[in-house]
């Protein structure tokens, strides 16, 4: 198996959205439209669920790059999809749909629903998905190994789902409850190095359990045909900026695995201590956000995520600035304490105990963007040169740049 890697550390996202009724806000089975519209963008794709769409970043530099990037593609299929009377928002789960899905008819996802069974159309949950360039499959599974036990970091930092079929939940993230059913889903295995996974990838397709990689879904996983590490344990983000600040993140921390001995980069994370503590910080993490403990060591002894979050963040501020993610990384730190996802989630409940009053707030705040991204680009036009032809009746050169912006 290649592994066409790169050193450039590129940053990409796939996010997927709720594709909602726009008189109901409820979730609608609409991606057959969008398709129709998009046949050919490979950024906008279906996904299991025909109530969802995935937006795909190009491959960017940096995350202000990515950020700017997907708010152009989010703001214009939302403007395609009032066309057909749905709006987007997005989150881990939908507060308050109670209808079992309706699995997209690809050959892909009705292999996965005849071998998931009835969970398959239980599992109405949205991700955000960060992928990281690294330069060899070796590195890849290095960085995995040692990213794997900080994952609840990443869980409670991305928490966004407290809400499943109009019940709060008492979880942060109930999307990783929701998918603890799937046998692929969750923590992986171990691996020394890029020809161990390569063994195991070529058994499991013997076997029958994978066909590509895109069937291993694992929360975290090499992607040996984009050459990435890919981080895939977070909630769908409401906001694109939410969205960058993890990458921002991520990128950082895979960096900072590269450039630091093993010493000073398990001094900083979590380490695996037992599959049992693993697990445990798993679910805490997943219980209860930020407001969570974890397990440190064999002894016992458990330090609030929230510090350990702290401690992370301010330790990778230096490699930040360096690769041009300070800002976001900054901007990251500072929203630890008053702006977790769930939290807003659970704010707009507790105002009219109301679930339905979640999605109007997670469609105000992805609408809110949007509009601000718009008139921030209609204001960039507005300042364009204009092109000035010196006999009357000649078209201006530039006149087609002009009507486009």
């Amino acid at each position: 198996m290649r592994f066409t890697g790169s050193s450039d550390y590129t940053v990409g996202a796939e996010w997927e959205l709720h594709l909602l009724d726009r008189r109901s806000l409820d979730l609608t089975p609409g991606i057959g439209s969008i398709m129709e519209i998009y046949p050919d963008d490979t950024r906008i794709k279906p996904e299991f669920v025909q109530s969802c769409v995935e937006l795909n970043s190009n491959v960017c530099a940096n995350a202000t790059e990515l950020r700017d990037d997907l708010l152009g593609l989010v703001a214009e299929v939302d403007r395609k999809c009032q066309q057909y009377g749905m709006l987007l928002a997005a989150a881990g789960t939908h507060p308050t749909c109670r209808r079992l899905a309706i699995i997209t008819p690809l050959p892909r996802y009705k292999m996965i629903e005849s071998r998931n069974g009835f969970s398959a159309h239980a599992q109405v949950t949205f991700a955000t998905h960060v992928h990281v360039a690294v330069e060899s499959g070796d590195e890849a599974v290095d960085s995995m190994a040692v990213l794997t036990p900080t994952l609840p970091v990443l869980i409670a930092l991305s928490a966004n789902s407290p809400f499943w079929r109009g019940h709060q939940t008492g979880y942060a993230c109930y999307r990783q409850r929701l998918l603890a059913a799937s046998p692929s889903f969750g923590r992986p295995p171990s691996f020394s190095d890029w020809s161990e996974f390569a063994e195991f990838f070529a058994m499991a397709h013997r076997a029958g359990s994978v066909q590509t990689i895109k069937d291993v879904h694992w929360d975290i996983r090499p992607h040996p045909t984009y050459g990435t590490v890919e981080i895939r344990a977070m909630d769908a983000q409401t906001t694109v900026t939410e969205i960058a600040r993890l990458a921002a993140l991520v990128r950082t921390l895979i960096v900072f695995i590269r450039n630091n001995s093993r010493p000073v980069v398990e001094h900083l994370l979590l380490r695996s201590i037992s599959p049992w503590v693993d697990r445990e910080n798993y679910f805490r993490a997943a219980h209860w956000g930020l407001e969570s403990e974890m397990i440190i060591d064999r002894h016992g002894a458990t330090l609030p995520i929230r510090s350990i979050a702290d401690r992370m963040i301010d330790a990778l501020l230096p490699t930040a600035a360096t690769i041009g993610e300070g800002e976001l990384l900054e901007e990251l730190a500072a929203s630890l304490s008053h702006n977790a996802a769930y939290r807003a989630q659970l704010g707009a409940f507790s105002a009219s105990n109301n679930a339905w009053d979640v999605i109007r707030d997670l469609r105000s705040r992805l609408e809110s963007e949007i509009s601000d991204y718009s008139a921030a680009s209609r204001r960039r036009a507005s300042r364009l040169p204009l092109a000035h032809s010196p006999v009357p009746g000649v078209r201006p050169a530039h006149a087609s740049l002009q009507s486009t912006a």
